[in-house]
């Protein structure tokens, strides 16, 4: 509504100018129709014309005359501020020589050295399912494996081999040996094999009797070095009594 009372007195300034400028040209008659029709129109207008309000538009500029100000202060003070040349001078690293000396060769003479084991009393005992166990028994060299025939080498090897057999075989047969046999060597391989089973029942007791009372120092040697190597407290009683003698 309000664009089209707008457009309604756009179009009577219109008129107006153009019978200014063009006046002699136009009919009488019919201008002073439309000027009728234009000025009703107005008169059908007037009450909506007058309720058009147009509001107040108050701009406060206050703040941004102040803020003009700082800027142009700030700006009167950059002005005079002088960046100064920087300059960074990097000194030349001077070379380094090194002199490495030579190393001169050196020449050892090692001397040969022949080793006589012939004083040395060897245990071997070669076990397919463990790592080969060797051992030295004494510094002295015993003579209970000097001179065994190709039989008694024989029996040794089969004594040896009952210690990877199964331990209800094995044992009886080893005790009954220890016990009863007159050549020390196979007295020494049977306390040698029984260390893989003195945990069975009856071992210890067995090994115990031949550290104390076997007719050879090497068996009773051989004895209580097994008993040694177990961890059954009761050796270590029997021990104690065999170092109470």
């Amino acid at each position: 509504m309000k664009f089209q009372l707008f457009t309604t007195v756009v179009l009577i300034f219109s008129l107006i100018f153009t019978l200014t400028l063009f006046g002699q040209g136009i009919d009488e008659k019919k201008l002073e129709r439309k000027l009728r029709k234009l000025e009703q129109k107005l008169k059908d207008n007037e009450h909506e014309l007058r309720s058009i309000e147009i509001p107040e538009i108050h701009l406060d500029l206050s703040g941004l005359e102040e803020s003009m100000g700082h800027l142009e202060y700030s700006l009167s003070h950059l002005e005079h501020i002088e960046i100064p040349d920087i300059h960074i001078e990097i000194p030349e690293i001077p070379e380094i020589d090194i002199d490495i000396p030579e190393i001169p060769e050196i020449d050892i003479d090692i001397p040969e050295i022949d080793l006589d084991f012939s004083d040395f009393d060897f245990d071997f005992d070669f076990d397919f399912d463990e790592v080969s166990f060797v051992h030295f028994d004494s510094w002295d060299h015993s003579d209970i494996f000097d001179n065994l025939s190709e039989n008694e080498e024989i029996k040794l090897s089969a004594i040896r081999s009952m210690g990877r057999q199964d331990a209800k075989k094995s044992v009886p047969t080893l005790t009954k040996m220890i016990e009863k046999e007159s050549n020390p060597a196979y007295r020494y391989e049977a306390v040698s094999q029984l260390r893989k089973f003195v945990e069975k029942k009856g071992v210890l007791e067995t090994l115990a009797k031949a550290a104390k009372n076997d007719r050879n120092v090497d068996v009773r040697k051989k004895a209580i070095y097994v008993l040694g190597r177990s961890e059954d407290p009761r050796a270590v009683e029997i021990l104690k009594e065999i170092a109470g003698r």
